[in-house]
Parts: C-alpha cells; sequence; structure tokens
C-alpha cells in the first residue's frame, strides 16, 4: 500500500512531479538506506509535503511501508527539500554537514539532522527525520522552558562558532532594502490608517539604522524561530538552514520574539501572551554570550513585523486585514519606544547612547 500526496502543480519547480512519484523516488531511498540489506527488500513511500513555497522550494516527508515488519528495519523516515535553485542545493547540503560536525560536539543541549544525501538531477537534499514537535505546540503547555532555552543556547553557540567558507554577508542596508519590499507590497491593500502606520514605520527604520551602532558580524541562521526548533522531549533539533549567512546576531534574537508576538496574536489576540517566553529566551541567550544587542533588537523586530503582514497579504487568511494592522502597528510601536528618550536623559541623546 502506498500513501501520497496529491501531485502538486508548480511549472517554477518541475523536479517536484518527480519528487512526488512513488515509481522514481522509492528506489533511489530504498537504495539510500540499503545498507547491506537484502537486494529483494521490497519497501515503499508514502510521501506528505510539509512545507511548499511556490516555485522556490518543497519540503516532502518520505515514510517507509511494508507488508512485513521485518523488512522495514533498515529503513527510517526521511526529509527531502527539493530546490528551483539548483546549485544551493550542494551549498545547503555542504553547510548542513559542516555545522553538524563543529555544533555537535560534547554538547547534548541541541542537534541539526544529519544530512543523509544529496540528489542533484532533482535539487534535493535528504536529511534524517526528527520525530519531534515544534516549539508552537508546546508555549501553551507546562513544558515549554526546556526546548527554549536550548534553543537560545544553540543560537549562542552558532553565533560564536568561527564562520565557514562560502556564506554572504547580509548586511543592515540589505535588510532595509527588503523592508522597503514588504512595505511596497502592503501598500495598495490596505487601508489608509494602515498605509500611514507603514510609512511612519519605514521613516522610523531609516532614522534607526542611520544611528544604530556597530557590530561584531558572526554567522546567523536568518530565518530563526519556533518552526525551526523540534523538540523530540529530551533536545531540540534546528532546521531549514536555507538563508545561512553573515551577519548581525541581534537578526536572528529579532526575528525570532516577533514571530512569538505574532503567533501569540494569532493565538490568543494578545501579541503579548508570550512575552514571558521572549524574555527567557533572551535572558538564556544573554548569559552564554553576553554581547550587546538590546539596541538592536527593535529594528529587527519590526523589519520581522513588516514580513510577517506582507505574508498576511499574499496568503489573505481569514481576518487578514485586521492581522495586517496588528503587525504594522506592532512594527511601528516598538520602534516608537526605542526612540522615546529615557527620563534621564537629554532629548537627542537616546540612541547615541543606547548604540555605544
Amino acid at each position: 500500500m502506498s500513501i501520497q500526496t496529491r501531485l502538486i502543480e508548480d511549472r517554477d519547480l518541475p523536479a517536484l512531479i518527480r519528487a512526488l512519484d512513488q515509481g522514481f523516488i522509492g528506489p533511489l531511498l530504498s537504495r539510500m538506506q540499503r545498507s547491506g540489506s537484502r537486494e529483494g527488500l521490497s519497501v515503499t513511500w508514502s510521501t506528505e509535503v510539509l512545507n511548499h513555497k511556490l516555485g522556490r522550494r518543497c519540503t516532502i516527508r518520505y515514510s517507509p511501508l511494508a507488508d512485513n515488519y521485518d523488512e522495514l528495519r533498515p529503513m527510517r523516515p526521511v526529509v527531502g527539500k527539493v530546490y528551483s535553485d539548483r546549485l544551493k542545493t550542494g551549498r545547503v547540503y555542504d553547510w548542513i554537514g559542516t555545522l553538524r560536525s563543529i555544533l555537535s560536539g560534547d554538547w547534548v543541549g541541541g542537534g541539526i539532522p544529519a544530512p543523509l544525501g544529496l540528489l542533484p538531477e532533482l535539487g534535493m537534499v535528504i536529511q534524517e527525520h526528527v520525530d519531534g514537535v515544534d516549539l508552537r505546540h508546546l508555549f501553551h503547555t507546562n513544558n515549554w522552558e526546556p526546548p527554549l532555552t536550548q534553543a537560545a543556547q544553540w543560537l549562542a553557540s552558532l553565533h560564536t562558532t568561527p564562520i565557514i567558507g562560502g556564506l554572504k554577508t547580509k548586511s543592515l542596508e540589505h535588510e532595509l532594502d527588503r523592508a522597503e519590499r514588504w512595505c511596497a507590497e502592503l501598500l495598495p491593500c490596505i487601508s489608509p490608517t494602515t498605509q500611514e502606520r507603514s510609512r511612519r514605520t519605514m521613516g522610523l527604520l531609516h532614522q534607526m539604522a542611520r544611528r544604530m551602532g556597530g557590530y561584531q558580524e558572526t554567522m546567523i541562521h536568518r530565518d530563526f524561530y519556533d518552526a525551526q526548533v523540534l523538540w523530540d522531549g529530551a533536545r531540540v533539533w534546528i532546521v531549514d538552514f536555507d538563508q545561512l549567512s553573515v551577519g548581525d546576531p541581534a537578526l536572528d534574537l529579532g526575528h525570532f520574539v516577533a514571530h512569538l508576538a505574532s503567533f501569540a496574536y494569532r493565538v490568543t489576540g494578545r501579541p503579548d501572551s508570550l512575552a514571558t517566553q521572549a524574555r527567557v529566551l533572551i535572558e538564556t541567550y544573554e548569559a552564554w554570550n553576553p554581547i550587546s544587542i538590546e539596541s538592536r533588537l527593535p529594528f529587527y523586530k519590526a523589519c520581522t513585523f513588516m514580513k510577517l503582514a506582507a505574508k498576511e497579504v499574499r496568503r489573505k487568511r481569514e481576518d487578514w486585514q485586521q492581522s495586517v494592522s496588528v503587525l504594522t502597528d506592532l512594527a511601528c510601536e516598538e520602534l516608537e519606544a526605542a526612540s522615546r528618550p529615557s527620563p534621564w536623559e537629554p532629548a537627542g541623546e537616546a540612541y547615541s547612547a543606547k548604540s555605544r
């Protein structure tokens, strides 16, 4: 018996049809995991699309199926990721292998799923499957703190690891340009009031960028948030290294915290309902990597809120206009609070004092 996800049409990702074709992909997966077992092994593979970004990439879980349980013993579920940019496939595969070797060590707090194979003809990386849940499923239970603190420790370790070769540097100006594109995407689709808030947010982002202090560039995940952290009951696993870069370590923290607020709003209607979790993440990180990030967090949180607002416009889920309004307000409020001088500081000196 074979369970298969309906073939998904994606003109810009033609390899996806073969990646979901049991007759094509099944034998490749079986050979990859055979490792000395019987040549006549009769195993089929179910396919399940986990995430599909149209025209860019698709993540698929493959699970072995067989009538005889003994036949399954050598086989394990795996995750395949198909990329439209086939050159990126090899780079991601190498990044995962290198990071896994230098970040594992004796520390059992967090890991990276092992890269198992590379299928260049499909533009696909095959990785170990982790049997766990992402952090979003734990925040409203009593078991959120161990995985969250491990995630913060892992991120601090990434930021203090020597930069591996071949990574691109993503500057502050690059992040600002991306925010401009997200804002331009929002403006035609939102109310005049939200348009005004979006434009004010961009003005404040430019002001903050001009006044932000320097920082030590490190290796950054650049898409680090709750869905990229899996918990198996004992340790966390970090996934999705497509955007691994060199840049400001505060970006990873700001990105994660903004996602927390967005998730909190979707689940509870209150963006601050996961404020405790955000504080634990930052405090744990700073205990492991005591660098100055506080003054730069508002910039990256606001950029992330703008990105999430643009996603809401694209997806047009239920009540998307309200979500866009809330996310835009959060971005603007974050920057307004950061630009407000402290009671004991003369007006106009708040930014320079914070950035030192």
